[in-house]
């Protein structure tokens, strides 16, 4: 008899054992030892996926100077993006052959937006010039110490790539080499530009109504229209979704909220689905261990792990460096979507990944499936009213003194959060402030309105639904 109790004993003890690392590996990047950042996360029954990073990397818009100051902008998804951009001309004509130490030599801005076919690509987000060195050129950069960068000039006229660095707060040039001269390909596509029927963008006065805006911000015509798009939530269903969440479900329990939200459970981690078609994970074994891992590999992650979790959305994208979450602890990745080739923003993103060394902690995502444009009636705002309403409405908007002056003005969709049905994105004006902060001016009613910030969001009149 003691035999057998001590048999089933230690069969009781492996059973735990097992249940306790099954629940720790039970999904992509949740483990029950640490790891570290740079190694695979584990997939249980998930096969994994391949991600583009360079896809989610690509530039957000591509302004192409025409001369003076006539310019035209490149959204992702058009045909001339299309042409420029996703074919791989630029980058198998010019940033490809650069010399690959770069130099800190004066570079006027100014004449170079003035010259014909030159161009300045913007990126969602500052990439380490390591990391755009390598999918320019397919070679790992180690000539030097890293710096970040969003924005690269690149010169048609006198080959030269420049490429702006935080660290440095200027641009650093990089020579091109190109034996033959230009690639007629490249150039008679700008010609084409130049003269064909495009939209034409001007720069922006450099002050309106006292807020500052830097060189270079280019606005379109006034008679620039974009539509609101109508929309649905994805369609998710528990049943599709709840194996790829827990292992055992035979555990999970359901409980349904009054606001018509779901949530299961397995006493270890829970899983939300609203009404609309948001998701919200969580798993508190996963806590933040105060490292922060590289943000390319982290990145990477966080895409696989959307990827398998609902998928990545069109135009999937990071849209600022990770932080770290106040109430857990985790590195966030925070991505976002583009709707015909416009970014989609909201007072959270639409898709939050926390992270730690240990895996995938939370998971928050609010995307909306474009359905079709809407009818467009009546006069919009253009980009210089919009800079017209923030100056006078600056205080309210950014309260604290912030220096008025503005970095960037470009266009965006207005997303709800998560739990609240929308129809309609809206289309609006987001202007970034050279703090780095943002406002948002409704294209329809002409309300602005700051991002959200320790909870609390500033704004002027009625904000999209």
């Amino acid at each position: 008899m003691r035999l057998i109790e001590q048999a089933k004993t230690v069969l009781l003890i492996a059973l735990v054992i097992l249940s306790l690392l099954l629940t720790g590996r039970l999904m992509i990047g949740v483990q029950g030892a640490a790891q570290d950042y740079d190694q695979p996360f584990p997939l249980i029954d998930l096969e994994k996926p391949e991600i583009d990073l360079e896809a989610a990397l690509k530039p957000a818009r591509i302004a192409v100077h025409l001369g003076g100051n006539q310019h035209t902008v490149l959204m992702p998804g058009t045909p001339d993006y299309l042409a420029l951009w996703d074919a791989g001309l630029v980058k198998s004509t010019m940033l490809s052959q650069i010399d690959r130490t770069p130099r800190q030599a004066p570079v006027d801005m100014k004449a170079l937006r003035a010259e014909q076919g030159s161009l300045e690509i913007v990126y969602p987000v500052r990439i380490p010039f390591s990391r755009l060195v390598l999918m320019w050129t397919g070679i790992p950069w180690t000539e030097g110490d890293d710096f970040l960068s969003d924005r690269v000039a690149v010169s048609i006229k006198n080959p030269a790539v420049y490429v702006y660095s935080y660290t440095h707060e200027k641009h650093l040039r990089l020579d091109v080499k190109l034996p033959g001269g230009t690639p007629p390909s490249l150039i008679n596509l700008l010609k084409e530009f130049a003269t064909g029927d495009r939209r034409r963008w001007v720069e922006a006065a450099s002050e309106v109504n006292g807020v500052a805006i830097n060189r270079g911000v280019l606005l379109p015509d006034s008679s620039f229209k974009t539509p609101a798009l109508i929309v649905r939530g994805e369609q998710t269903i528990p049943e599709d979704i709840l194996g790829k969440f827990f292992l055992d479900r035979s555990v999970v329990r359901r409980i349904e909220e009054n606001d018509g939200a779901v949530i299961y459970s397995d006493g270890r981690q829970g899983l939300r689905v609203y009404p609309p078609g948001a998701v919200e994970y969580s798993c508190p074994l996963v806590y933040g261990d105060g490292r922060s891992g590289d943000y390319m590999v982290v990145l990477e992650r966080a895409l696989e792990f959307t990827a398998l979790h609902g998928g990545l959305p069109e135009g999937a994208h990071p849209v600022e460096l990770s932080g770290r979450s106040h109430t857990t602890g985790l590195q966030e990745i925070r991505l976002s979507y583009r709707c015909k080739g416009i970014p989609v923003w909201g007072d959270e993103a639409p898709i939050v990944v926390g992270l730690s060394s240990q895996g995938v902690g939370a998971y928050l995502r609010n995307v909306r499936v474009f359905v079709r444009p809407e009818n467009m009636i009546g006069q919009t705002v253009s980009a210089d009213e919009a800079l017209n309403i923030l100056s006078r409405h600056w205080t309210t908007v950014f309260p604290g003194g912030l220096a008025r002056a503005v970095k960037d003005v470009y266009l965006g969709y207005w997303s709800t959060p998560a739990g609240v049905k929308q129809d309609v994105l809206k289309p609006v004006w987001v202007i970034e402030s050279t703090s780095g902060l943002k406002a948002f001016v409704d294209l329809g009613s002409g309300a602005v309105w700051g991002e959200q910030k320790g909870g609390q969001a500033d704004w002027t009149g009625p904000r999209p639904r």
